[in-house]
């Protein structure tokens, strides 16, 4: 028999490519949250100025070390640019990213390679509210399409509602902060310890509420569990893409952004912070974990967006059962509440990580120095003592907080303090429904009714007016969970 040498060679030739491409795809066929990203990510956050106005700001992720920033076009003119600046990368071998900001020039249409950017409109009648939004590794399975973890698709489903803005409660990057740590002994033996990672006091064997011997974060020498874009980028940038492009965002640090923990990636992406803002105004990084203090209290600021005033509160370092810090907080409610006596009458929003009002059981947050509510008592200790101290809350009609992993609506009786909503249902495994059903307690010497549901949910916000608000927590599969109006006891109820 003979062979057509050139058919044989062809023959050969296609069988390679094919062997190499079926490789090919082995290699990238990756996982959903393994996958790199290799296109820039861009956003818009509120921030307030040196002078005390609200402005919007630009950022974008070029995904490369020391990259050029992207030159926006205002109004898709050519000879009208605007200059982006890079932020300073607190940690380039755990970030190999290059973040650019710039502030957006009101009352203007931005455009990038011909693509008009999503143009902030600085108002605020329909609202998205997100907390606790990370995966929580192993327990969770972090995938976009993921059967046990909802932030990509609430965050869809909020996208396609087309918000005016967006209100995170904090905990967005759980995969990349665990609870303790191996880090290498101190004496260079070679040998790993197994230390909990400083969480405020909070859930540690620390001390409760207060600091007791080294202090322990996962950025510390020795741990090999760093802060890291690879985790922000799984556990928030990817899910929240198409949110990210809908509407601006108020970005509250909680718990889990603590410098022991995800601090350097907060400071770097989201933080509110930046020599953009005013000559005095700087962009804020984590102390090294070295330092006697390794603490960061950022100030509250306070945004102006038509009819809502918000008053944004770093609480990370407020213990939840007992006083950690009270001077600080004492101090940044004292400013908060002149800030917002300088801002237009509105309705005003105080959105804090840590609740203040909120119910957990006694054993987890401490005594509380209340035996009528007989094994429940209202969180945050420190935060409450602050407030009886300043009065903050005669300056706001709606508390806003995450943390707790679940829902919870607290109402006081002839409106004696504002509403508490609790938002901590975004993505993060849950924690059950405390207190399981609906609950006349005493909160700061006042009667209140509690109410709440343990389910995965966003909260859509509205304001239709200055002094009126509603509700609706929006499931994964879009059911209104709860519906909330105020001027009632049980805040919040199934429809």
């Amino acid at each position: 028999m003979k062979f057509n040498k050139t058919a044989l060679l062809m023959a050969l030739l296609i069988t390679l490519l094919v062997v190499l491409g079926g490789i090919s795809l082995v290699l990238y066929a990756k996982p959903q949250s393994e996958v790199t990203a290799t296109f820039m990510t861009s956003y818009v956050l509120y921030a307030q100025d040196q002078e005390g106005e609200t402005v919007a700001m630009l950022r974008t992720i070029e995904p490369s070390l020391n990259a050029r920033c992207p030159i926006p076009l205002i109004d898709n003119i050519a000879d009208q640019q605007i200059v982006m600046t890079a932020r300073q990368n607190p940690a380039p071998n755990d970030f190999p990213i290059t973040v650019c900001e710039a502030l957006y020039p009101k009352h203007t249409q931005l455009f990038l390679n011909g693509k008009a950017l999503l143009k902030p409109s600085h108002r605020s009648e329909h609202i998205a509210v997100f907390g606790d939004t990370g995966c929580k590794s192993p327990k969770q399975t972090c995938t976009l399409d993921s059967g046990n973890w909802f932030f990509s698709k609430l965050a869809n489903i909020s996208a396609v509602a087309q918000p005016e803005v967006v209100l995170h409660m904090g905990d967005y990057n759980y995969s990349g902060t665990p609870g303790s740590i191996e880090i290498l002994s101190q004496e260079n033996t070679g040998q790993e310890d197994k230390v909990q990672v400083y969480d405020a006091g909070d859930n540690t064997t620390q001390g409760m509420c207060k600091i007791a011997g080294p202090y322990y974060g996962q950025n510390s020498e020795g741990s090999e569990f760093r802060d890291s874009w690879k985790h922000w980028q799984q556990d928030f940038f990817n899910p929240a893409q198409s949110l990210l492009g809908s509407a601006p965002w108020v970005f509250a640090r909680g718990n889990h952004e603590l410098c022991s923990r995800a601090g350097i990636g907060w400071f770097y992406l989201l933080d509110s912070n930046s020599p953009l803002l005013g000559k005095y105004q700087k962009q804020l990084s984590c102390p090294a974990p070295s330092n006697s203090s390794p603490m960061i209290f950022s100030q509250p600021y306070a945004l102006n967006l038509d009819k809502v005033n918000i008053l944004v509160l770093d609480s990370t370092n407020a213990c939840d059962s007992g006083l950690l810090n009270l001077e600080q907080y004492q101090n940044q409610f004292v400013l908060g509440k002149q800030m917002l006596k300088t801002l237009p009458s509105g309705f005003n929003i105080l959105q804090s990580h840590r609740p203040m009002f909120a119910i957990d059981k006694l054993a987890k947050v401490g005594s509380c120095g209340d035996s009528e509510n007989k094994g429940l008592c209202a969180m945050s200790q420190t935060l409450q003592q602050a407030n009886r101290l300043t009065g903050l809350t005669d300056e706001v009609q709606l508390l806003i907080s995450g943390h707790m992993h679940r829902f919870q609506s607290t109402h006081f009786e002839a409106s004696i303090f504002p509403d508490q909503l609790v938002v901590g249902t975004s993505g993060v495994s849950l924690a059950g429904n405390f207190p399981a059903e609906p609950k006349e307690l005493t909160i700061e010497n006042s009667k209140a009714y509690v109410n709440g549901i343990s389910e995965y949910g966003y909260l859509k916000l509205n304001i239709p007016e200055k002094a009126v608000w509603n509700a609706t927590l929006i499931s994964p599969d879009t059911k209104a969970l709860l519906v909330c109006q105020p001027g009632q006891k049980q805040l919040c109820i199934t429809p």
